[in-house]
């Protein structure tokens, strides 16, 4: 369904998918895959431990297989975007210690509401307040919000013969090529 409606609401209404609907729908559905993951893996009789590691799973592999299948780096890795896999992680992480009969005494359905909680609210601030997490920029520097951009270019002039190079763009920093 979405491969079909979203050349019209690109075209028609100018959204991308960093569109706040967009977002908040993907919210939604984290908040929702985060909490069906989980009580997965508790009726499969998993160890608590495993509880997040499978809530993780149900909301991030299918884009990561995505995009390994469309030849792209997974967008839950870009270091640069707002928290992503955070986030199910997080409300996985509160079903289990919610779902912990020896820290607290807690209905399923309370957990499984604050567990979706959780995850809807971190990705929704997150992209409303851009929170990321941090990565390096180079070896010495941690910085939190710019990305590496690298262009390839393609050089056949006569002169040199033909030849591939690689230039780093990665903004406050001179750009550096490197030849192939």
């Amino acid at each position: 369904m979405t491969f079909l409606l979203w050349p019209t609401l690109e075209s028609r209404l100018g959204w991308k998918d960093s569109a706040v609907p967009i977002c908040t729908a993907d919210a939604f559905g984290l908040g929702a895959f985060a909490v069906i993951g989980t009580q997965k893996a508790v009726e499969l009789g998993l160890d608590p431990i495993m509880w997040p590691v499978v809530g993780l799973i149900t909301c991030t592999f299918g884009g990561i297989t995505r995009d390994v299948i469309c030849l792209q780096n997974p967008r839950v890795m870009y270091p640069y975007r707002t928290l992503y896999a955070t986030a199910p992680l997080l409300g996985s992480i509160a079903y289990t210690l919610l779902m912990q009969k020896s820290l607290v005494d807690v209905d399923t359905q309370v957990a499984a509401t604050i567990s979706f909680m959780v995850t809807f609210t971190t990705r929704v601030l997150s992209f409303n307040r851009s929170w990321r997490l941090p990565h390096w920029k180079n070896d010495k520097d941690l910085v939190w919000n710019e990305p590496i951009m690298n262009t390839l270019t393609y050089d056949e002039s006569e002169d040199e013969g033909s030849a591939a190079s690689l230039e780093n763009t990665t903004p406050g920093m001179p750009p550096q090529k490197i030849q192939m």
